[in-house]
């Protein structure tokens, strides 16, 4: 895997000691290399050096490690291949800390030194219609992989639907799928990862995330660069057994981490998360008791007929303690 960064110091803490690098102009980097950089970082010198690594990580070809990003990196990937741009392999994006980093529909992701933020893009050419519902289920799977391999038995991440990860009720991770389909052609794939190892961010308490945490918080005693290979591993296998197999057994995984089948909840509108706990707010779209989250993500509440496909979800037990 080559690996790139603007500084000996982030280099340094992603490779093993005694590493060999080389500092290499960015008109010096291969193609594909050097319009990602121009975007993501004003430095004119990149660190680089090939680390031998073992599968699954052998999917990567590339890590870049960005001390400061200048703007979100998921955002600059979803942009360029969208153009047109062509990356010459799995290529994965780690900014220690940046601007503009967000979540679905644009919600900011508040950055605090220590925690992660990862994008993958993934040049796919393969059926939208079987992977498309797999891609998204895919970080938020591989980000519980990795949080159970840190700790065994001794935290229980959750999975609120559709993209959040849950640690004791505390929000600790949240991931973004885009894809980009040509026809029924499935071309290229943007993941997007932000975890909270370190801190937890501190703020406004609403019903669809009452409480943000963190793994160190959760007892989890992992580096920011040891989580980050174990997440690139279990990206780099589910989405192997994605390709090969089929959607099949993400969506047991995904089924398995759910935290709100059999759970009471409300769904309201995607532009609900404006209002604050003292507005007046609509009747939610949905309320009832989740049975079942299909194969294409949506969800069925007892009680209706037809199943909730989009809106943001609110536990039950959360609108209550907010007076809702």
């Amino acid at each position: 895997m080559r690996i790139l960064a603007d500084s000996w110091e982030s280099l340094s803490a992603f490779v093993p000691a005694g590493t060999s690098w080389t500092k290499r102009r960015v008109p010096d980097l291969e193609e594909s290399e050097e319009w990602l950089w121009r975007a993501l970082t004003e430095s004119s010198v990149a660190q680089t050096t090939e680390l031998a690594v073992d599968a699954p990580l052998t999917l990567w070809r590339r890590l870049l490690v960005i001390g400061d990003a200048a703007r979100s990196q998921f955002d600059v990937l979803h942009e360029a291949l969208g153009r047109g741009s062509i990356l010459d392999g799995p290529t994965a994006v780690v900014a220690l800390r940046g601007d503009g980093f967000h979540g679905q529909r644009g919600r900011p992701w508040w950055t605090c030194r220590g925690n992660l933020f990862l994008t993958a893009g993934l040049c796919v050419k393969a059926s939208a219609e079987s992977l498309v519902p797999g891609l998204i289920m895919l970080p938020a799977v591989a980000v519980v992989d990795a949080i159970r391999i840190g700790v065994g038995a001794r935290a229980r991440p959750g999975i609120k639907w559709v993209n959040d990860i849950l640690i004791n009720g505390c929000k600790v991770a949240g991931v973004l799928t885009a894809t980009l389909c040509r026809d029924s052609l499935l071309e290229a794939a943007v993941l997007g990862v932000g975890v909270n190892v370190a801190q937890a961010p501190t703020i406004e308490p609403t019903p669809f995330v009452p409480a943000a945490g963190c793994l160190k918080d959760a007892g989890i005693e992992m580096t920011l660069p040891g989580f980050t290979w174990c997440l690139l591993g279990r990206l780099a296998e589910r989405y192997r057994v994605l390709l090969e197999e089929g959607p099949g057994e993400l969506l047991q995984s995904y089924r398995e981490a759910s935290c709100v089948v059999g759970r009471r909840v409300r769904v309201w509108d995607e532009s609900t998360d404006l209002l604050g706990a003292k507005d007046a707010w609509p009747a939610p779209l949905a309320a009832g008791i989740v049975t079942s989250v299909e194969p294409d993500l949506s969800l069925r509440i007892d009680g209706r007929e037809s199943p909730v496909v989009k809106g943001r979800l609110a536990l039950e037990e959360d609108c209550r303690m907010l007076g809702l």
